[in-house]
């Protein structure tokens, strides 16, 4: 499946999410940590977590610990295996590259 997904920190940090995910899809992981991952500074990587929750393609729990202070968040990620978060419908995918031909090749020279 390839997203169409616009943001270079969108790519990354929805990368680094995936390469956290086990078999359940879901992974937690503080926002900082994420961060470094994708190579990005943590407002940045906000606005681009905010982006792929609007898109459904995340979803972000919170955590708490016993004491009531926040603890890393749990991030779920969808797609084909849970209905495209309950949806249903798909997400928009990059149109499939058409293969090279002859005369693209002379061009690339």
């Amino acid at each position: 499946m390839r997203l169409n997904i616009r943001g270079t920190v969108q790519k990354a940090a929805l990368a680094a999410l995936a390469s956290r995910c086990g078999a359940d899809h879901s992974c937690t992981v503080s926002n900082g940590q994420l961060a470094l991952e994708a190579g990005t500074a943590l407002d940045r990587l906000r606005v681009a977590l905010r982006e792929l929750r609007h898109r459904g393609l995340v979803s972000v729990f919170e955590q708490r610990r016993a004491d009531g202070g926040r603890d890393a968040n749990r991030f779920v990620l969808h797609g084909p295996w849970d209905g495209w978060g309950g949806s249903g419908v798909p997400f928009p995918e990059i149109a499939a590259c058409r293969p090279a031909s002859a005369d693209d090749s002379a061009v690339t020279r």
